[in-house]
């Protein structure tokens, strides 16, 4: 929950062909207040797992 009162879903798509769709279809759920789409913001993104970290850009 945010400390605004807002629940917080945690939910895993996979590959997202298409994310720009993908955040409209989100954007058109009424009570949705945001998505964790980072479209057209981030150009990179550091990537940590078993194997040890990895740096990705756009």
């Amino acid at each position: 929950m945010t400390d605004g009162g807002h629940l917080i879903l945690d939910a895993s798509f996979g590959c997202i062909p298409d994310a720009d769709a993908l955040a409209r279809e989100l954007n058109a759920i009424p009570g949705v207040v945001e998505h964790g789409l980072f479209i057209g913001i981030a150009s990179l993104a550091i990537i940590a797992g078993p194997a040890g970290a990895r740096v990705m850009t756009a």
